[in-house]
């Protein structure tokens, strides 16, 4: 197996290339459960197309999302050391290279920059909007967390996907609208 990287879109989850990219996510996730793993593959297709070079709308800024995670502002990732990003969304730039992914894993799973929100709710998030995804919240932190929380060690021990999914998505991704279903 290999990474792939393109400058932009996305690699279908059946395509050679999006196989490929899922093997390699999964070797480099080796101490988290199978189930964790799927919930951060299915953020990672939602994300980024399993794309390690994907910028936030194929379109380049430091200050947008870039690769797997769609780290923004881009700028805190790749001016990570031993980071090697792709500052192009037409061409290869110099550096840059497809195992870069690792080094986006890495920076997941030590928190490096932060991004990590035990609480698995945000503050732009209101409970009276998503009453059912904040019941659900509840319960996915007394059953997998420490009732207030969830520490990603804890993360990694998740043994039900759509759980899985849920966690890296309200505790890792955070996105505007909290769109599960998509992952």
């Amino acid at each position: 197996m290999a990474w792939h990287a393109k400058p932009s879109g996305s690699y279908g989850a059946y395509t050679v290339e999006g196989i490929d990219n899922i093997f390699e996510i999964n070797n480099n996730l080796q101490s988290f459960n199978i189930a964790a793993i799927s919930g951060i593959i299915g953020n990672i297709m939602a994300e980024s197309g399993l794309n390690p070079w994907r910028w936030q709308g194929d379109m380049y800024g430091t200050s947008r999302g870039y690769g797997l995670f769609q780290f923004t502002p881009a700028s805190g990732y790749i001016n990570l050391t031993g980071a090697t990003p792709n500052l192009s969304v037409i061409s290869q730039t110099t550096g840059a290279t497809p195992e870069d992914g690792i080094r986006q894993i890495t920076a997941f799973k030590t928190n490096e920059l932060g991004k990590w929100v035990p609480s698995c709710w945000r503050s732009y998030w209101d409970p009276a909007t998503y009453p059912e995804l904040y019941a659900y919240r509840t319960e996915v932190l007394n059953t997998y967390g420490h009732g207030s929380g969830i520490s990603i060690p804890e993360f990694s021990d998740v043994t039900d996907i759509t759980a899985a999914a849920f966690i890296f998505l309200a505790c890792f991704e955070g996105p505007r609208v909290p769109n599960l279903t998509a992952r």
